[in-house]
């Protein structure tokens, strides 16, 4: 476990990208050995971790502001939120209610440091550098503290220079370990400029109209001369005047500065391209939309308080009926892609999963067409060409296979295994050269990888080339000895060039490893009889 905090690991979204989670990895190691397999009680324990992070928000607005009604309308419009619902669903999404969780810590500590105790300050810092180790996005927290102490005039957190500044070297300490151990995953990479702005027109809208949640978003460039682009510009602008205007209320500033720091994130500009737009990054987001929806509601209860309250019931039921029909979206694959592809007719990641689900369940035709929507929204996708691929490689259209995995490589040469792939279909199309050439090159990856040592010693033996098929074989056994199929195999090879002793010999040690290995036991009785 100890490794966990000194290497990334894969991404399970993001294939050939590593994450540094170290938190969130030992926290799901930890439940693996409590719960097993069984998803039910992870997703419990998600609900009970959503509903935590709800709880110490509602203390923290409640401690901060000293409004009840602002603390309360704001936790019940985070607990009931849709945008929880792929973070409490999934258990490799949850990281962001652990980052949250951790944050939230971290807030409350800040609060207590009125009474100027020492372990206040240290357990907010704690709980900071846990909230990024869990997820990295919670890293732009010591953004908006800064913003906060900088712009706020009598907020909780003004004066506290001291702590502020300690948060800031965390993070540049941070981003410092992360490119001396971590390399080119740590390196800023920005939406694209183009992109900027539709990105944040889907930050707000699938936050504040949360009616068309999916996995896997699209973005289309999105002119600021346009109806969207121009709403979207104009409450940018409202949310840097509440931020900068010196009579701004405190709630609207904190609300104000944490939905703005929160959208680097989201944008995929810090630390690294985790995966474009889940709605499980906007999780993080939340408590500050959440916020300014409370304060709101708050005010105007105050000034018309039927109004207010019937506005308000009006908003719970919208959310929870969103928020039911959500889950029940989560409940299997099927349906979480379908909808996602209904919502999104140009998901090209949606049409692909859904081949791939078609294609597990044997229904080659309609998964050969998915595979190619999800080819028409975006021909540069890699995956449904390996999907296609495979698919064909099965039916036996080795001629198809073969220029789908070729394309595929192609697009991602970091999928070194795609060159077995290739090996396998000339194989299977009596193409021994290439098999050997492809076999060749993804031993430049693997090279004491056993089992394409053996693929290139049959395509040898296919070919005539017994000397080469040999020493494949040879190379084979070296890297795992208990390989009893190319001892058999290694054994026929040697009775075609007369070797009869060596022939005995594999045979006798195929039959020590696997003593019900029938063929390698005839075979000897055969040759005991010559």
């Amino acid at each position: 476990m100890g490794g966990l905090f000194v290497e990334p690991h894969p991404s399970p979204v993001r294939e050939g990208s590593m994450q540094y989670r170290p938190v969130s990895r030992m926290l799901l190691y930890l439940d693996s050995m409590l719960w097993g397999p069984d998803p039910f009680w992870y997703h419990i324990e998600n609900v009970f971790l959503h509903y935590l992070v709800v709880l110490l928000f509602y203390n923290i607005v409640l401690a901060a502001f000293k409004d009840i009604r602002t603390a309360l309308f704001s936790s019940v419009l985070f607990a009931l939120h849709p945008i929880a619902v792929e973070p409490v669903n999934s258990v490799m999404a949850r990281e962001g209610i652990i980052s949250a969780l951790f944050l939230m810590v971290s807030l409350s500590a800040l609060l207590h440091l009125r009474g100027g105790k020492a372990r206040w300050g240290i357990l907010a810092l704690l709980a900071f550098i846990l909230s990024v180790l869990s997820l990295e996005h919670g890293i732009v927290f010591s953004v908006f503290l800064a913003a906060n102490a900088f712009f706020s005039r009598d907020e909780p957190l003004r004066g506290r220079t001291s702590i502020v500044i300690m948060f800031l070297l965390v993070t540049a300490s941070y981003f410092l370990l992360r490119v001396i151990f971590h390399g080119n995953e740590t390196f800023f990479t920005v939406l694209q400029t183009d992109l900027a702005l539709s990105g944040l027109y889907k930050y707000f809208t699938m936050i504040v109209f949360p009616f068309s949640l999916h996995l896997g978003y699209t973005l289309e460039p999105l002119s600021v001369f346009s109806y969207s682009g121009f709403i979207t510009v104009a409450c940018l602008l409202v949310l840097l005047a509440a931020t900068v205007a010196p009579r701004t209320p405190g709630a609207i500033r904190a609300a104000s500065i944490w939905i703005l720091v929160f959208f680097i994130p989201f944008s995929n500009s810090v630390p690294y391209i985790s995966f474009p737009l889940a709605d499980r990054y906007a999780y993080l987001a939340l408590p500050g939309f959440c916020l300014l929806g409370g304060w709101g509601i708050s005010a105007l209860i105050k000034w018309k308080q039927f109004f207010g309250i019937l506005l308000f019931a009006a908003i719970l039921v919208v959310l929870g009926a969103t928020t039911h029909r959500q889950n029940i979206v989560w409940k299997n694959d099927f349906l979480l892609w379908e909808t996602a592809v209904k919502r999104s007719p140009s998901n090209a990641q949606a049409y692909y999963h859904l081949g791939k689900i078609h294609d597990e369940i044997h229904a080659p035709v309609k998964a050969i067409s998915y595979y190619k929507a999800a080819l028409r929204s975006d021909p540069m996708y890699a995956a449904p060409h390996i999907g296609l691929g495979n698919l064909y490689k099965s039916i036996g259209e080795y001629d198809l296979a073969f220029n789908h995995y070729t394309i595929s490589l192609i697009l991602a040469p970091q999928k070194t295994w795609i060159h077995l792939n290739l090996g396998d279909v000339s194989m299977e199309k009596g193409d021994w050269d290439r098999a050997i050439y492809s076999y060749t090159r993804y031993l430049k990856h693997r090279p004491d990888n056993s089992d394409t040592h053996y693929k290139i010693a049959v395509a040898f033996q296919s070919k005539g080339d017994y000397v080469s098929s040999i020493s494949h074989y040879n190379e084979a056994l070296s890297s795992r000895p208990r390989f009893a199929k190319a001892r058999y195999d290694l054994s026929r090879l040697l009775l075609q060039v007369d070797d009869f002793q060596n022939a005995r010999h594999e045979l006798r040690l195929a039959l020590i490893i696997d003593p019900n290995y029938s063929e390698a036991r005839a075979l000897l009785k055969e040759i005991a009889t010559q």
